[in-house]
């Protein structure tokens, strides 16, 4: 799995794990629907669990958490206008849902709409201010409109949230190097690789063991 669409899942934060246990009635319950559509898509059976999240959303359209979810199941079917919508239409009907936000700012900054991708995950930030994937996605729309010192600065919010985040040395020493500031870049880039990031290694191959 690309990178990017596992950042994106991270940004699943507030999905309930359900299971098809119960046995099915013949009455329509959404919740029960829900829990069909979510093992399929736990499965990884993503026509399935669409044709699922399309029923339930025919029956009930006014719950966040499905489009939201039906939203997942289209971007693994590579359906970036339909998933658009339906984090759209999450953040209708929920105007703080985070991971909507993320998500749809992920997208956004995949397709190269860099500041429609600034206002979403922006928008993520402000109802979710402590979550690091947030900021360091943020950073990756600000890095690709030169916005270096936004980005330094969101990439290091994200590591003050996250230490751990290995990714997030990575992208700051590119910031850095752009700015001028080589040595600090590879301190990064050192960094990055300690915590077990592995291609870090080509950036100091690269930019710093042949100066």
């Amino acid at each position: 799995m690309k990178k990017s669409t596992i950042l994106s899942l991270l940004c699943w934060l507030g999905l309930a794990i359900a299971c098809d246990t119960q046995p099915h009635s013949t009455q329509a319950d959404p919740e029960q629907l829900r829990a069909r559509a979510v093992s399929a898509l736990q499965k990884e059976d993503y026509a399935t669990a669409l044709a699922r999240y399309d029923s339930l959303i025919l029956l009930t359209d006014t719950v966040a958490d499905y489009f939201f979810e039906r939203a997942l199941v289209k971007e693994f079917l590579a359906d970036t206008t339909g998933a658009l919508q339906d984090y759209e239409r999450a953040i209708e009907l929920k105007q703080d849902f985070a991971d909507a936000w993320c998500n749809k700012g992920e997208l956004l900054r995949l397709q190269q709409h860099y500041p429609e991708a600034i206002e979403a995950l922006s928008k993520a930030i402000q109802a979710q201010p402590k979550i690091a994937i947030l900021y360091y996605n943020r950073g990756l729309a600000y890095m690709a409109t030169d916005s270096l010192d936004a980005a330094l600065d969101d990439f290091t919010t994200a590591l003050d949230l996250a230490p751990a985040f290995a990714y997030a040395h990575l992208e700051r020493g590119k910031a850095l190097y752009k700015k001028g500031h080589h040595e600090r870049a590879c301190q990064e880039w050192a960094e990055a690789y300690e915590k077990g990031l592995s291609e870090a290694a080509d950036w100091i191959q690269q930019y710093c063991l042949s100066q």
